[in-house]
């Protein structure tokens, strides 16, 4: 601690002493002055010390110890005569700062012949006078000796600030210039608090945001001061329903944590509202969060379905319905399996079929949210229908085909058969196999055609002989033209015989 600070310079004024003090943390002083030459030099100012880093827990504000930190200095010495000039001057304490006025402060000649009103000063609350009655004629200096006055905080939040002085009685010195730095810290730990609360999530997943806590001191400023080497914060959950998952202690102390906790993986496991953390650590005051809540996940489920052959209806039978998305160990089953429908009645693959009524059922199913229904696919194959041409169709060789008459299996109502069954190409007589030709049920029919065939026979023919004339030969032998008017166009037949005759040889006229 600097008891006194010595302006060097000429002479010392007999009638000052050097005393023992602690030197004032700040000064306001005011008053007139006598503007010093504009040829005079700047006056030097060495600023007060000790008045940094004191703690926020001194404050005179409730709560505070209201303890006043004690300061060495400042001074002020010429570096010309007439540095400091006749009149009042004044140093004023930054703004969170106050003196302790029961105290005084003694201002001592360092060198010179400068002349102080008075020896002692009693400060006000925010500021500290003192009075220059005679200009010196050397270089001269001033030293602001404290007996028992000291500064202290008078808010609750850490800030800095600077001794300054009012006025332009001294040479080179403003309202700029440090006649002492003033700060203060956060206070000793003494709390926890949630700096970042946790956030809600949907059940399953992290807290978002996941909470940060810190430690404080009892004014609510971050601080690291008396933090130990291990301290280890907790959080639980001490509002609402369910269990804190995820590493929910961590080192908040000089160690990993340094007076800061981030929390990475917490989560709720269980839905709910109005659920609140706890952070608690060994020797601190607690801190509760605010609200957050957990919402129901939501689920869906698939289904496998029987394919089936088309029969007109959309209905569909489940083989099983799986449930997606529920969390790992969770007992959560589906209690109804619900009622199942294709999209359509009509045959195709791969079709959509969906299942409504779905309910859900377990220990941990309220924490879901179903919509009860269910979606997969499956396959309705077109109906099998055989048909079956009528027996014993024939036609006789040159006429046209007949309308190809059959039977078949049932359809669905009001589904009907139409077009016409066909048959192997061909005219000559012979079987022939028969086609489903344009016969169709549409595509939610497969027809099948039973092995039955269409016959051709053979068409009767009556041959004309046409006698050829001749003359008389005394023989019975004749010639023939053969014809049939039964020929079909085209076919080119081509008649023989082996002989003829007429009835007798004599000669006769038709």
């Amino acid at each position: 601690m600097i008891n006194s600070i010595w302006v060097r310079g000429a002479k010392k004024s007999p009638s000052f002493t050097f005393v023992t003090a602690v030197l004032a943390a700040t000064f306001l002083m005011s008053g007139f002055f006598v503007a010093p030459s504009a040829a005079l030099a700047a006056a030097t100012v060495t600023a007060a010390s000790g008045g940094t880093n004191i703690s926020i827990d001194t404050t005179s504000a409730p709560g505070g110890s209201g303890v006043y930190k004690t300061l060495s200095g400042p001074s002020i010495t010429e570096t010309a005569p007439g540095d400091i000039s006749v009149g009042t001057h004044v140093i004023t304490l930054p703004a969170g700062w106050e003196f302790n006025t029961g105290s005084t402060v003694t201002v001592v000649r360092t060198a010179g012949d400068i002349e102080p009103d008075s020896q002692t000063i009693t400060p006000d609350v925010n500021s500290f006078t003192f009075t220059i009655t005679g200009a010196s004629t050397e270089n001269s200096g001033l030293a602001f000796i404290i007996s028992s006055m000291k500064v202290r905080p008078t808010g609750t939040a850490p800030s800095t600030g600077n001794m300054a002085y009012s006025g332009s009685g001294i040479a080179g010195v403003d309202g700029s210039t440090n006649f002492g730095t003033l700060s203060t810290v956060a206070g000793t730990v003494t709390q926890l608090a949630f700096t970042t609360e946790p956030g809600g999530a949907v059940y399953g997943s992290l807290l978002s945001p996941q909470p940060v806590v810190k430690n404080q001191d009892q004014f609510g400023n971050n601080s690291t001061n008396g933090l130990v080497a291990t301290e280890m914060v907790a959080l639980t959950l001490t509002s609402g329903t369910g269990v804190l998952q995820g590493a929910a202690s961590l080192d908040i102390g000089t160690g990993a944590g340094n007076g800061t906790v981030t929390f990475t993986d917490l989560m709720v496991d269980e839905f709910g509202t109005g659920k609140q953390l706890t952070a608690s650590a060994s020797g601190l005051a607690s801190d509760v969060s605010g609200d957050f809540e957990i919402t129901k996940k939501p689920i869906t489920a698939t289904l496998t379905a029987e394919n089936k052959d088309y029969d007109g209806t959309t209905a569909a039978t489940t083989i099983d319905v799986s449930l997606v998305d529920v969390e790992v160990g969770d007992d959560v089953t589906v209690d109804s399996e619900g009622t199942a429908t294709f999209n359509t009645p009509d045959a195709d693959t791969g079709k959509t079929v969906t299942a409504t009524g779905v309910t859900i059922t377990g220990a941990d199913a309220d924490n879901y949210s179903f919509g009860g229904t269910a979606i997969g696919t499956a396959d309705i194959t077109p109906l099998e229908i055989s048909v079956t041409p009528n027996t014993e169709q024939a036609k006789v060789y040159g006429e046209d085909d007949p309308i190809f008459t059959y039977t078949s299996d049932p359809l669905i109502a009001p589904d009907t058969l139409s077009g016409a069954l066909d048959r192997a190409v061909g005219e000559d007589v012979g079987d022939y196999a028969y086609t489903l030709g344009t016969l169709s049920a549409g595509d939610n029919y497969t027809l099948t055609l039973a092995s039955e065939t269409f016959e051709i026979t053979q068409k009767p023919l009556t041959v004309t002989a046409t006698g050829v004339n001749r003359e008389y030969d005394q023989t019975t032998s004749a010639t023939v033209t053969l014809s049939s008017a039964d020929e079909e166009t085209g076919d080119g037949l081509i008649y023989a015989y082996t002989s003829a005759s007429f009835l007798d040889k004599m000669a006769q006229s038709a």
